[in-house]
């Protein structure tokens, strides 16, 4: 099935403007029939119309709840753009002085990646809305019989649950004891006691929840498909051709690269610069021209 072309103007469907709107989210486009589905081929969940093979008296509670999932799942999916983007910049490189804010983006996206990743995935506290409520709410709401089996089959491929039992216990963790309370005994040392240790997570850790998440999603969506990003972030929009298609994050790195005195020391400081050339590894080299061809400027050697 060939894959509609997405650009900056699509369209969105009523239904995806008052998601997104509601959850505060740049407008993102859905794109029917399913065009991201990366893990499932046993299923045929194009053919499937959720109107068609649910419990009409539970359907309009099936669009709820999807539509407050995306728009949460959207969120994970867009802070760890974010993060992957400024965890990158080579600061060092540039010789980026105060760099303050910038920390302070990192711990907050990584923050706010962890804190999504459990209310979407990981939390199981009471009547909570989550991907794992939901699963198991959808699957007793299928009146289809042979949809259903074929449902059944295609989540236990794609293991939802066992892709995430090792991460979800350090993300308790690290949500209970240091981000949303704040137990000294996993920061100091006690008398006479070793400091319990914090939870390392790490942008993978993440990465795999979110792919988990987003599989389950499109799968959950039947006939369906749904993009994850934001239509600034997402690679897969052409933008048209008087438009700067780099996300914003993009660009403000791009403007700290670009208005760096290191950036065009070769052409402004000539003495100076074979000695700040000498204190770049050539992988450090490799980045540096790469930042040059992107601003127009010669490489260098």
């Amino acid at each position: 099935m060939r894959r509609r072309q997405t650009t900056a103007s699509t369209r969105l469907s009523v239904r995806s403007r008052r998601v997104l709107s509601h959850a505060s989210r740049p407008s993102t486009p859905r794109v029917t029939p399913c065009v991201r589905y990366r893990i499932g081929a046993a299923m045929n969940k194009a053919q499937y119309e959720a109107s068609k093979i649910l419990d009409p008296n539970w359907y309009p509670t099936y669009k709820q709840h999807i539509d407050a999932l995306y728009a949460q799942a959207i969120e994970l999916n867009s802070c760890l753009f974010v993060l992957e983007k400024v965890v990158a910049f080579p600061f060092r490189l540039f010789a980026i002085g105060e760099t303050t804010f910038w920390t302070l983006t990192i711990n907050s996206f990584f923050q706010a990646s962890v804190l999504c990743a459990w209310r979407i995935a990981v939390d199981s506290d009471g009547d909570v809305l989550t991907l794992r409520s939901f699963k198991n709410e959808l699957v007793q709401n299928v009146h289809d019989s042979v949809a259903k089996a074929e449902l059944t089959a295609e989540l236990k491929r794609i293991h939802f649950d066992l892709r995430l039992k090792a991460i979800a216990t350090k993300i308790t963790e690290l949500r209970h004891r240091v981000f949303a309370h704040f137990q000294p005994s996993f920061l100091l040392v006690a008398k006479g006691k070793t400091p319990n240790q914090v939870p390392q997570i790490t942008l993978s850790d993440l990465h795999k929840v979110r792919d988990a998440v987003n599989d389950l999603i499109q799968l959950l969506g039947f006939d369906t498909g749904y993009l994850f990003l934001p239509v600034d972030y997402d690679p897969a929009v052409q933008h048209p051709a008087n438009v700067d298609p780099r996300p914003d994050i993009v660009r403000l790195l791009d403007g700290l690269a670009k208005a760096s005195p290191i950036m065009h020391m070769p052409e402004g400081e000539p003495v100076v610069w074979p000695y700040r050339r000498e204190l770049m590894s050539a992988p450090e080299l490799a980045v540096y021209n790469e930042y040059r061809r992107r601003f127009g400027l010669a490489e260098v050697v």
